[in-house]
């Protein structure tokens, strides 16, 4: 069931993050919000390239933060001497 969970929460990342995508490039034409980036090609990149962030997010939350909270824990348990 964890694997299920995990995996449909990156499926409704990877949604979100496209719907986004339209979001944010019709802000941006409306607004100018990326407008000190001059060239028209380069503005497109950088808005295309923005779903990642939600990705290493995710992808944070989901594997590497519950690895850091076990680290966490065994070193804040002290040391049994025999």
């Amino acid at each position: 069931f964890n694997l299920h969970k995990q995996f449909m929460t990156r499926s409704y990342v990877c949604a979100v993050s496209f719907v986004y995508l339209r979001i944010i490039d019709k802000i941006d034409q409306n607004t100018g919000l990326l407008s000190f980036i001059t060239n028209d090609e380069t503005r497109i990149t950088v808005i295309d390239w923005t779903w990642i962030f939600p990705f290493l997010i995710t992808e944070f939350l989901i594997q590497w933060y519950p690895s850091i909270k076990k680290l966490n824990s065994k070193e804040s348990t002290p040391l049994k001497f025999k």
